[in-house]
């Protein structure tokens, strides 16, 4: 779960901006609470704000940041990434981010910084959280004013394990490692058998969890759902729950060469080869799905070789399929956030920018309830961004849950939860959102007119 994000000079987000997921005091709604070890934390958190207020930087923030982490930043762009209004005009080139996280039963404190002129990472530590002391350091990384990365540690680890540690604190010190997080490397070398790598893979696992979902992006855990029977008897389940007027799901058997032809030519090889290398590999998932020409294509190894299924909607009359494309917009959607639910009953953390995009106000509060009504999901998180008023119900949601993104006047955002105005249980919150009371709220200037035409002339 997490517990506290902060970043500072990412996007909009000049200055540090703290996100906390701690719950306060409340006792209303205890099911939107888990408990972790003694700690209180919220499973869910709604962002309101007018456009281009920052909400989408808000989870862009987090989406970088765990990229960096999965991937390093060979393979992360960092262009344009930092506050581009400073009002000195000199840009700060140093970003930073930091994640608190209840991992594996313990409670870690990860963050790192970046350079994004010179593309490489300036600082790095990570500390447990619930130790007999309190907070330990497992490793401080810096970068000194010659260049050099200097590792340090609160850990006195002894025999095989401090010649592995020392093993990875030199290789840290090499050129072709200064885009690499010390993080990620020990996590991807080391073992479970080493009591400090453990530790690291508990962290480096939590990002691996980590879903964060666009609008633009599709949730690839639809292929794992309905390539099998019961999987995909659930999911029309939930699609007929959401009144879509789909009553169930068909998996086709269709030619993998087929397929391939509906892949474009520059690029079809690439696929070919990713979809063989993942299906063939030791720890290969159960399907990967490919959306071609506005169908999904789901791609499975059943010992006999490769298979494809291609999967279509039933909307009364079987012999009359319906694609991807035919659904309608909030059909689409609900495509890519239903089989969410099984990953947050697994204890996952998805974050979700625009959670109303294309839904009616009731589909998005069943979303919601579906999510906190199951207690088998009881330590797994929501946080999403939206512009749905009806949200902003304390007979739905908790005063702490809600959270404001507002830009000043130096075009920098800022964040705040509504806690920090003490809002009574029984006040009318969206009234009061409207009316200005809580900010983050777009303010519409005069339109100047230019002339009779639109053009200037008379």
């Amino acid at each position: 779960m997490l517990l506290r994000f902060i970043c500072e000079n990412f996007k909009s987000f000049r200055d540090e901006t703290e996100f906390s997921m701690v719950a306060s005091k409340i006792t209303r709604h205890p099911g939107h609470v888990s408990q972790c070890n003694g700690k209180r934390v919220l499973r869910g958190a709604f962002m309101f704000g007018a456009n281009a207020g920052g909400k989408s930087n808000f989870v862009k923030a987090i989406d970088f940041a765990r990229r960096v982490v999965i991937d390093g930043l060979e393979r992360t762009n960092c262009d344009r990434m930092n506050f581009l209004l400073s009002p000195s005009g000199s840009e700060n080139k140093i970003g930073r981010f930091q994640f608190d996280v209840f991992a594996n039963g313990r409670f870690y404190s990860y963050g790192f910084a970046i350079d994004y002129l010179s593309v490489e990472i300036v600082g790095e530590w990570l500390s447990t959280l619930d130790g007999p002391s309190g907070e330990t350091c497992l490793f401080s990384r810096i970068k000194d004013e010659t260049g050099n990365t200097t590792i340090e540690s609160d850990c006195h680890f002894q025999g095989d394990e401090k010649k592995r540690f020392d093993v990875y604190k030199e290789d840290m010190k090499k050129s072709g490692m200064r885009r690499t997080l010390f993080l990620s490397d020990v996590a991807k070398r080391s073992s479970n058998t080493e009591d400090f790598s453990s530790r690291f893979q508990d962290v480096f696992s939590w990002f691996q969890r980590l879903l964060v979902l666009f609008p633009e992006t599709r949730f690839t855990g639809i292929p794992s759902f309905v390539h099998d029977d019961n999987g995909r008897l659930q999911y029309s389940e939930w699609l007929k729950h959401f009144d879509t007027g789909i009553e169930s799901l068909l998996a086709k058997d269709v030619s993998i060469d087929k397929c391939w032809e509906y892949i474009p030519s520059d690029i079809r090889e690439n696929v070919k080869a990713d979809v063989f290398r993942l299906l063939s590999s030791d720890q290969k998932p159960s399907a990967i799905a490919l959306n071609c020409r506005g169908s999904y294509y789901c791609f499975y190894s059943n010992g006999d070789g490769i298979k494809v299924k291609k999967i279509v909607a039933v909307h009364g009359r079987p012999d009359i399929p319906f694609e991807r494309e035919d659904e309608s917009e909030g059909t689409q959607r609900l495509f890519d956030l239903l089989p969410l639910i099984p990953l947050l009953r697994q204890n996952g953390v998805a974050v979700i920018d625009e959670l109303d995009r294309s839904l009616h106000t009731k589909a998005t509060l069943e979303f919601i309830r579906l999510f906190y009504g199951d207690d088998a999901n009881a330590n797994s998180q929501l946080i999403a961004t939206t512009h749905d008023g009806e949200l902003l119900d304390l007979d739905q949601v908790r005063q702490d849950e809600i959270w404001f993104v507002e830009r000043n006047e130096e075009k920098s955002s800022s964040l705040y939860s509504l806690s920090k105005f003490k809002t009574r249980f029984d006040k009318d919150i969206k009234k009061d959102y409207l009316l200005g009371r809580y900010g983050a709220l777009p303010i519409f200037g005069e339109i100047q007119e230019t002339g009779e035409d639109g053009h200037g002339d008379e």
